[in-house]
């Protein structure tokens, strides 16, 4: 920025996608331009054979010359009109690639977290299990009539020792 009071902002060199949109429009000018001029062309001849055939000899160079040109001219047109289709679709495929990039990683991201998750969970399991146990057979050990452990809490304990052992064995 300038000290003389100009607010305009620094230029910013072009970016590459704006000389790559760039690179392709010229490239997109070029060949509209080239199937143009051949098929401008062709439609010049083809009204010059009609409007000069005077004789026989004429009309077979002419007819010669048509034959040769018009394979041309179609493939030009055709190399034309493929392309651009081609080029879309390669566009889109790259597009739902890069899509589908993006959702196995945030698909890998999750697979990560919620395996972060049951290792935290089953750590806390295990934790509970053995404070559950402890506190058990200190009760055992204090009254020395046994451990007077609810049924519900029985229970719940005893699952929480399957899953531990569940886990421990990869099933």
């Amino acid at each position: 920025m300038s000290t003389d009071g100009d607010t305009t902002p620094p230029h910013d060199p072009p970016s590459v996608s704006m000389l790559d949109t760039g690179i392709v429009r010229l490239r997109e000018y070029t060949a509209a331009g080239l199937a143009a001029v051949v098929v401008i062309g062709m439609v010049i001849l083809v009204v010059f054979a009609a409007t000069a055939v005077g004789s026989a000899d004429n009309f077979g160079r002419l007819k010669d010359l048509l034959l040769f040109l018009n394979p041309l001219v179609g493939i030009v047109i055709g190399y034309y009109f493929n392309r651009v289709t081609s080029e879309r679709r390669a566009e889109n495929a790259e597009t739902v690639a890069r899509q589908a990039g993006e959702v196995a990683i945030g698909a890998d991201r999750g697979r990560v977290d919620a395996e972060d998750r049951a290792q935290e969970s089953a750590s806390s399991l295990a934790d509970l299990t053995r404070a559950v146990d402890t506190d058990t057979r200190a009760q055992a050990g204090t009254l020395g009539t046994g451990p007077t452990v609810r049924p519900e809490l029985q229970a719940a304990l005893d699952r929480a020792h399957a899953v531990l052992s569940r886990r421990a064995t990869g099933r």
